[in-house]
C-alpha cells in the first residue's frame, strides 16, 4: 500500500518511517555518493553499487526516499546534453543540475535500482511522466526534472521536481551559488488566512526575496543563496 503524502508537511514523517531519521531538507540524487545496495540513505541515488546517500527532505534536488535497492556496476559514461547520448538498457542519466541537459551540461550514467520504497512522493523526471518517487523514476531510467514540465497530481503546483499542496502551502526557491549544481525548493505552510494564496501574504521569508505566480498555480518566492 502506498503511503500518500499531502504535500511536504508528511516529508519528515516520511523520513522517519524508511530511513530511521533524516533532516528536513529533501536533497538530490546527484549530490548523493554511492552507497552499498538496498541501503537506504536520505538523498543519493548514486555510485555503482546500489542506492543511497546521505542527505536530508524535501528540497528539491532529488532524492531523499532511501531504502533503493542495488543494482549492478555503471558505466560511467558521459550522456544527455544536446548530442543526446544515451546510456545502456541497465542505466540512467544523472544529470547534476536536474534539468535534463537543457543547457548541454551532460549527465553520468547509473545503474537503475533494483527495488524502490512503497511510498508516494510525486516526483516529475525528464520524460514528463510523474512517478511515486525519484527512485521509481530512475527505476524507469529517468532523472528528476526541475523544469516544470509534469502535469502537477490534483490539487499541487510544481515546485522543482516537486509538487507542493495548493491550498496550504507556498514553493521556497534557493538559487544555487555553485555552477552545474541544482537550485534547492521546498514546500512551506501558508501563513494563517492566507486564502487565496498571496504573495502580500507573506512575512520577508527570506532577505531579498521575489514572489511570483506559478504557471500551474501556487506561488513561488525565490531566495538568493548564500
Amino acid at each position: 500500500m502506498r503511503l500518500a503524502l499531502h504535500g511536504w508537511l508528511g516529508a519528515a514523517s516520511l523520513c522517519v518511517l524508511l530511513l530511521g531519521g533524516c533532516s528536513v531538507t529533501f536533497v538530490d540524487s546527484n549530490n548523493g555518493a554511492g552507497g552499498g545496495g538496498g541501503t537506504g540513505g536520505a538523498g543519493g541515488m548514486g555510485g555503482s553499487g546500489g542506492m543511497g546517500g546521505a542527505g536530508g527532505s524535501n528540497s528539491s534536488s532529488s532524492s531523499g526516499v532511501g531504502g533503493m535497492g542495488g543494482a549492478g556496476g555503471s558505466s560511467g559514461a558521459a550522456c544527455g546534453g544536446f548530442a543526446g547520448t544515451v546510456c545502456g538498457p541497465d542505466e540512467w542519466c544523472d544529470f547534476p543540475n536536474d534539468r535534463c541537459g537543457d543547457t548541454d551540461l551532460t549527465g553520468i550514467c547509473k545503474p537503475r535500482p533494483s527495488g524502490c520504497p512503497d511510498a508516494y512522493f510525486p516526483t516529475c523526471a525528464c520524460d514528463g511522466t510523474v512517478y511515486g518517487n525519484p527512485c521509481d523514476a530512475a527505476q524507469a531510467g529517468q532523472d528528476v526534472s526541475d523544469l516544470g514540465n509534469c502535469m502537477p497530481p490534483e490539487g499541487r503546483f510544481s515546485c522543482g521536481h516537486n509538487f507542493c499542496d495548493l491550498a496550504t502551502e507556498y514553493c521556497q526557491k534557493t538559487t544555487s551559488d555553485v555552477g552545474g549544481y541544482p537550485d534547492s525548493f521546498h514546500c512551506e505552510p501558508l501563513p494563517a488566512g492566507c486564502n487565496p494564496p498571496l504573495c502580500g501574504c507573506l512575512n520577508d521569508p527570506c532577505v531579498q526575496f521575489s514572489c511570483d505566480d506559478t504557471s500551474s498555480g501556487g506561488i513561488l518566492v525565490t531566495c538568493p543563496g548564500g
